[in-house]
Formats: structure tokens, sequence, C-alpha cells
């Protein structure tokens, strides 16, 4: 049998964990692979070109080509080589990487479809999965679209039909459709799914219509990734970007195969004469790898050694979905009390010996540890101010300042008694089941209780009601005299005049 294909590419990962696995020394998809070609096409001109140096030019000639070489190395440095590739590869970076994250899967959704729809009857069974299945079928038909491996597999509808994805009468509409319109048609089978929900909700298989909008939701959120997928594949980085990093690239190394010679004839602040140009193949090793690096990025979904192994989710997808709502619905194992049952909360759970020293405990954070001196603890705005403040201007306001002190202090217990009984009115938590229950001193005590700072209505200092009638002068007590503002004042005063003057004009 065959090993996996993933299995393959699935190495990397466990291999770059550990460089001493020889990850280094590996040959499938590595950077070797890629640029090995180029590397010893580079090396045999440098070479060729060393070797006419060397020995077909005359001594004349070989100092113009020195002359030539000084040339090349400086102009070559004005290439902003590593500026450009380096954006240009962290965009291609982020395209792979979010493409890749943009691949739903059909887990979560397979979720909700088995808790949605209970029973075991088989017309929740067949609406269980045939819903997952369109899922999985609109994830099979767009990766056609832009995937080679999968167009590979499924180079028509039939193979779809073949692999167990479609049906023949699901096949027939979906080419019918196409007659009408050649688009992409990836969100016919969620179409298919969301018109089963509602049926389901509608044969009362689903008990809410809040259920059915979760499924919706998931649904939707399913649909605007593979539309998210297919854009990425059509519109890609703009050429022109591509060509202008190209182009840099291969200018800055052809210049290389003059600027890097070793001389016979060197100055003072020349290199020593080496046949090899060790550092220029490093350099070309890093530039050129990190320019096919983004050419193999920028499609993800190709044929190349570290592109996404799409064939095996599809696999995967569709029998983790149907083991999900068909395997294992409505089941789960017997109910047994763990073993921290009497514990409630474990204190130490185990480590083995190779993982002891992983051990670690709850960080502190970095002002936990500071200490503040006792002097520097107390409340600087309060230290003063309590030794100014007057017992009467506790119940002090800003339009009695002239009351005496027995009037400040009935208005102002009787502004928090009427400020209580609006939030009580006004607020149905106090009268529902917030209050029901005993709390003694907790802060979710009843003002009716006798909460902090209010009598109960039994004590002797009598009730909110009591205080509000006592204030309402429709009850037949008088109004609580309060002192005259300063604009009273004047327009009283003004008044005053003016009936005086009538009174002596009359």
């Amino acid at each position: 049998m065959a090993k996996p294909a993933v299995e393959v590419t699935g190495e990397y990962p466990k291999n770059a964990a550990n460089i001493e696995d020889g990850s280094l020394m590996r040959w499938r998809g590595s950077v070797y692979k890629l640029i090995w070609r180029e590397m010893l096409a580079y090396l045999a001109v440098y070479f060729a070109i060393s070797f006419i140096y060397r020995y077909a030019l005359t001594d004349t000639q070989q100092r113009t080509f020195e002359v030539w070489r000084v040339y090349f190395t400086k102009t070559s440095e004005n290439v902003p080589i590593t500026f450009i590739l380096g954006f240009y590869v962290t965009l291609v970076v982020k395209r792979w990487w979010e493409q890749y994250r943009l691949l739903p899967w059909p887990d979560t959704l397979a979720l909700f479809v088995s808790a949605a729809i209970p029973g075991v009857d088989e017309r929740g069974r067949l609406m269980r999965r045939n819903i997952v299945r369109y899922a999985v079928l609109a994830y099979v038909i767009t990766l056609k679209h832009v995937s080679v491996r999968v167009k590979k597999r499924f180079p028509t509808l039939q193979h779809v039909v073949d692999a167990g994805f479609m049906m023949d009468s699901e096949k027939k509409i979906m080419e019918m459709m196409d007659e009408r319109s050649p688009m992409a048609k990836y969100w016919m089978p969620l179409v298919w799914a969301t018109n089963i929900i509602n049926r389901a909700r509608q044969d009362s298989h689903i008990a809410s219509d809040h259920v059915v909008q979760t499924l919706l939701m998931e649904l939707s959120e399913h649909r605007r990734r593979l539309g998210s997928i297919i854009s990425y594949d059509t519109v890609c980085v703009p050429l022109v970007y591509t060509q202008v990093v190209t182009l840099s690239v291969y200018s800055y190394f052809l210049a290389a195969l003059m600027g890097r010679q070793f001389v016979v004839h060197p100055h003072a602040s020349d290199e020593p004469d080496v046949y090899f140009p060790f550092f220029t193949m490093l350099q070309f090793c890093f530039y050129i790898g990190w320019l096919k690096v983004a050419e193999v990025l920028i499609g993800p979904f190709g044929e190349d050694d570290d592109d996404i192994e799409l064939n095996w989710l599809i696999d995967r997808h569709i029998k983790a979905a149907y083991m999900i709502v068909d395997e294992m619905h409505e089941e789960h194992p017997e109910l047994l009390k763990d073993q921290y049952w009497d514990e409630v909360v474990p204190k130490d759970l185990p480590y083995t010996v190779a993982s002891e020293h992983y051990r670690r405990y709850e960080p502190k954070g970095s002002a936990e540890c500071y200490k503040v001196k006792e002097q520097d603890a107390l409340y600087a705005n309060l230290m003063h101010s309590r030794k100014s403040v007057n017992q009467d201007d506790v119940y002090a306001d800003y339009e009695s300042v002239d009351t005496p002190l027995v009037e400040r202090r009935k208005n102002w217990f009787q502004r928090q008694i009427q400020r209580v009984g609006s939030i009580r009115s006004s607020s149905t938590t106090y009268s529902s089941g917030l209050f029901g229950r005993p709390r003694h001193n907790s802060v979710y005590s009843s003002p009716d209780n006798g909460g902090p700072g209010l009598p109960g209505p039994g004590s002797g200092g009598g009730g909110g009601a009591h205080n509000i009638n006592n204030n309402n002068p429709a009850a037949g007590q008088p109004p609580n005299p309060h002192k005259m503002s300063i604009y009273d004042r004047l327009i009283g005063r003004k008044s005053t005049r003016q009936r005086t003057r009538s009174g002596n004009s009359s």
C-alpha cells in the first residue's frame, strides 16, 4: 500500500523542531532543491569568465578587465535588492497564510447540526447527513477551480459523483444551471443545505428559530470563506511587482559575475586571489532561495512539495462530518465520577520524569513584589481636607447654602429617600427575585430589608414612602422652605419695585 503524501510533507514540521535530526539536510521541500539548477548554471558562467580572464587575455587586457570589475562592484551595490525582495516576500507569505486560514472546516457546522436535529429516526438522519455532505461538496467544487491537485482528482462532476460527494440528480441540476450561466456555482450545495434546515424547522425537527439562525450563520461563514479563496485566486499579486523583484535580483547577480571575480593583480584593498567564490554562493543561495520561496508560496494550492494537501483535507472532512452527525450522534460515554470528585479541585497534577523540569507555577506580575512605604500609602488628597471639613457641610448643597442646619439635613435626607424610591419604582430587578433570598450583609441586600444607610420599613425612622409623603404638598404637608436663588431675588426685587411704583402712580 502506498504511503500517503501528507505523511511525507508532514515530516517537515516535526523535523524542523529539532535541527539535530538532520532537517537542514533534507532534500524534499528544501532550498537546495529549489535553486540547484540556477546555482550550477551560475557557477558554470562564473568559472568560464574566470578561465578566460586568467588564461585567454593578455596583461593589458587583464588590466582593462580589472577596471571593469571595479565598476561592476560599485554599481551593483546601488541595487536595493534587500528592500525590494523583503517587501515582496512579506506580501506573498501573508497571502499564503491567509489563504490557508480561509479553508473552512466542517466540524463546527457538524456539531451544530447534530445538536439542532435530535432523534434517531431516518428522516432526521437524512437531514443531518445531507447538510454536512453539501458543505463538503461546496468545498470540493471550490477547490476544483483553484487547485491543480484537486482538479486532477476530480476532472469532471461525474468523478465527484463517483466519489460519493454528489448524487446524479444533483449533477443534472448543476449542469442545467451551468447552461443558464457559466459562473462558478460553488454556493449551490449551500443553498440546498439552507432549504433542508428550513424544512427541518417546518417539520419540527429543529426546536427554535434561534437554532435555525445559528445554523444559517455557520453556513454563511462557510460560504464567505470559500468565496474569499476564489477571490484570492482571481486577484493575484500584480505582475509588474513580480517582474520588478525578479529583474532586480537577477540583474544584481549578473553584475556580480564580473564584480565578484578574483584578480591576479590585486590592489592593497582587494581580496586575496582564491578560485571559488564561497560568500558569493552563500549570497546567491539566500537571495535566489528567497525569491524561489516567494514563487512557491504565491500559489499555495499547487503541486509543489510544501503546498497544502487539499486531497487529504477533503477525505478528512467528509469522514469527520459523517462521524459527528451520525456515528456519534446522541452518544457519549457513561457518566462517572472523575478521580478528583471528592477533592473537587486537584491540588497537584502529575508530571512525568521527562516533563518535570517544565513544571511552572503561577507567574507574578512585574509590580507584585514592589513594596510601598507606609508614609507613601496615606491619602494625599484627604489628609488636609478632613481637618478643615465642617460637620455642617456634609449635608450642604448649592441651593440651600443659607438654610438652617436642621433644614439642610432634612432636605438632604428627603432627596436621598426620593432617589431610592424612584430607582425602586423604575426598576423591576428589586421587585422580581433579586432580593428574594436572604443575603445578610451582601452588596445585593434589598433596601426594604435594611440596606446599608437606609432604615427598614418597620424602623423608628420611618420608611421611604413616609418621607415622600411628608415631602409631597398634595398629601397635606407644606413644602420644605428653600432659600431663594440669586436670580429669584433679583426678579423679586424688580417686581417689588414695579409694584411700588405702580402704587405711587395710582
